[in-house]
């Protein structure tokens, strides 16, 4: 595995938050054949932000792999695929956990598509009233 650059939703630096459109804070960690290199803060502008850009990736998100965050509209997700970024929605608000997850290849998407969301869980789905369609 080559170097890959995950950013994860943080927009109140503690936890992965929702609205990736809307989060104006990034926490971006840089895995090197799978292990943990680098870690960086991204603040955004209000105008830089994923719902008021329009460029494919806002500056200082250009050039990530994936993208965790508890909430993405299915623009978000399409323009990530675009641009070969994995949009992981999940229902981990612990970034440690859910880095954990992404580096033992337990938090992993396909293409998103805006009729079938991606939801990346540590329960899994089963039953609950989430509209996941999964």
């Amino acid at each position: 595995m080559a170097v890959t650059t995950v950013a994860l939703t943080m927009q109140n630096k503690r936890e992965i938050t929702e609205h990736a459109g809307k989060c104006r804070n990034f926490l971006l960690v840089r895995f090197d054949r799978g292990q943990e290199v680098d870690r960086n803060w991204v603040k955004l502008s209000l105008e830089e932000t994923f719902s008021q850009w329009g460029a494919p990736l806002p500056p200082g998100l250009d050039g990530i792999d994936a993208l965790i965050t508890r909430s993405a509209g299915p623009g978000l997700q399409l323009r990530l695929a675009a641009q070969k970024v994995r949009a992981l929605i999940t229902d981990i608000s612990d970034p440690e956990q859910a880095l954990g997850m992404f580096h033992r290849g337990e938090l992993s998407a396909p293409i998103p598509s805006p009729w079938s969301p991606v939801i990346a869980s540590h329960e899994g789905c089963g039953g609950h009233d989430c509209g996941c369609k999964h």
